[in-house]
């Protein structure tokens, strides 16, 4: 499905067929922005198998293009399987982990650390040579569309409505000096969460601080 025919879509759902309220342009900065929020609530929804050629170091950049690592596959060259572990039980295996090269039991990854307080970098055990490739699960960053009728919408369509309902979340988002746009964001960003199967609280991104004196009647 193109882009062009979403926004369309979204336009019958807005209610505004002569682009009074949103025209084209604003529409695709709302789909863009809901691709966008979709891939960061849930990562899977635009993922790849890539082959990575990995540094002679235990740190690795996250490759290029990639938003998250969702997991480890296998050393590409022989097929074995590498598992993920986390820094404290690597730690316990071999505290000198982060200097230990290729060699000793073999030419291959055994495990790979990776941790979401440090989304841009993952590290393998043992290191390997500069030539070493291995297969990474990731979660691709969304392209930005500039050309809604050249462009294919880039995840799945099983996400279709996450993707339609967060569009009018951030079209009223664009309007939302008024109470009842502010309420319409919020009623479409909540189905977009729960076409998701997101489980976390929308009304708290809506929240407004008290002001004044609140012991006055």
């Amino acid at each position: 499905m193109k882009v062009a025919e979403l926004v369309s879509r979204v336009r019958r759902l807005l209610q505004d067929a002569a682009a009074y309220r949103w025209d084209d342009t604003t529409l695709l900065d709302c789909y863009n922005e809901a691709l966008l929020w979709v891939v960061q609530q849930r990562p899977d929804a635009n993922s790849a198998v890539v082959s990575f050629d990995c540094e002679q170091q235990s740190q690795q950049d996250k490759p290029a293009g990639a938003y998250r690592i969702l997991g480890p596959v296998a050393n590409d060259d022989t097929g074995r399987v590498i598992q993920t572990i986390s820094m404290d039980d690597l730690t316990a295996i071999d505290s000198n982990w982060s200097q230990t090269p290729f060699g000793g039991f073999g030419n291959y990854v055994e495990y790979m650390v990776y941790d979401e307080r440090t989304p841009d970098v993952f590290w393998l055990y043992p290191y390997p040579n500069v030539s070493h490739t291995v297969t990474l699960q990731v979660s691709r960053e969304p392209s930005t569309v500039t050309d809604a009728a050249a462009n294919d919408i880039e995840i799945p369509l099983i996400h279709l409505n996450a993707l339609k309902h967060s569009m009018m979340a951030f079209a009223y988002l664009t309007d939302g000096e008024t109470e009842g746009n502010l309420m319409q964001a919020q009623n479409y960003l909540k189905l977009a969460a729960n076409d998701l199967g997101l489980k976390w609280n929308i009304d708290l991104m809506f929240s407004r601080p008290i002001t004044g004196d609140s012991n006055k009647g």
